[in-house]
């Protein structure tokens, strides 16, 4: 919630800097073209449930449809509800062993989706580095850019071996240690499930080709996203070419995925349009215009996935507390 907080205030303060009037003018100015941008999202949606679904050894395994819909919930999620980006991926995961996957197999296989979409993120924001410099000249900018990706890049690669070296069962070890301790058998419980879930991890990263159709998947959405940036400068009177769209959305989800702790990415989100916007000649009140109008789509796009989370929960599973096991 202070995060939350944070990050709205921050929102706020950028927005307020170069005039709410202004900016909510260009926003109003796509009037019902923003209608394209939330069907759009559709498409980069359906590559990131494939890629979910390449991970997922059981059989049988819930339709695709269900996982779509899944991965459309846990999107919502982490977009609209007050908890950190990475709450709708425990969504994920609960809703997964609700349609017959093992708990194990339904959180390995979530884990590894979100480890293989942040080496594809780092792919892409290669590439959207490489794209800005080769539009304009190198500068102080760019070099500080070059500097948070290398950093990005240097903590994906600690989530991933972190993953390799058994780092979860140990925090369930640990864990367990401290329930006994304070006589909590439920978190003495828990060292049971982290150890199967360390095991499926193992299991699923021995099977390189699921990993790299999972990478290319992700990344195929991350490059199908970068039509929504392009279809927004449209919509705003700014056509640009689809350069200047990977670039805008390469480098701006970056940043957004560097603040997980912050919900939706609030402030951050912004900032980034602002500054690869006005590198790129985009005005500050179009860079954040066009930053509003991907926070309208999520919000539009978004409200239904929560809507079907609790007609999941209430009329399939019956009662939207119950916990996972296992």
């Amino acid at each position: 919630m202070i995060a939350l907080a944070i990050g709205l205030a921050a929102a706020v303060a950028v927005i307020g800097v170069y005039g709410f009037s202004d900016i909510s003018a260009a926003v109003f100015s796509a009037g019902w073209g923003i209608v394209w941008l939330v069907g759009y999202h559709a498409l980069p949606l359906f590559a990131d449930a494939m890629g979910w679904a390449t991970l997922i050894r059981q059989r049988p395994a819930p339709s695709f449809g269900m996982l779509y819909l899944i991965r459309w919930i846990s999107e919502s999620v982490n977009n609209l509800m007050p908890v950190a980006q990475v709450g709708g991926e425990f969504v994920r995961a609960r809703l997964a062993q609700k349609e017959g996957c093992r708990g194990a197999e339904a959180g390995a296989s979530v884990v590894i989706d979100v480890t293989m979409g942040l080496f594809a993120l780092m792919a892409f924001s290669l590439i959207g580095v490489a794209l800005l410099v080769w539009k304009i000249e190198a500068n102080d900018q760019i070099f500080s850019i070059v500097v948070g990706v290398l950093i990005f890049f240097a903590l994906i690669l600690g989530f991933y071996f972190a993953q390799r070296a058994g780092m979860i069962g140990r925090a369930g070890e640990l864990t367990a240690r401290i329930g006994g301790l304070v006589g909590t058998d439920r978190l003495t419980n828990l060292v049971g499930g982290t150890r199967r879930l360390d095991d499926a991890l193992h299991a699923i990263y021995r099977q390189r080709a699921r990993l790299a159709s999972c990478a290319a998947l992700r990344l195929a959405s991350f490059v199908i996203g970068s039509g929504e940036v392009w279809i927004g400068l449209n919509l705003l009177g700014y056509p640009g070419g689809i350069a200047d769209a990977v670039i805008i959305n390469a480098i701006t989800m970056a940043v957004r995925s560097a603040a997980f702790a912050i919900p939706g990415g609030l402030g951050a989100q912004e900032g980034g349009f602002l500054i690869v916007g006005t590198m790129l000649g985009l005005s500050p009140e179009i860079s954040l215009a066009l930053a509003l109008l991907r926070r309208v789509r999520e919000i539009l796009f978004g409200v239904p996935g929560l809507a079907i989370w609790w007609l999941l929960e209430n009329r399939t599973y019956g009662h939207a507390g119950d916990s996972a096991r296992d």
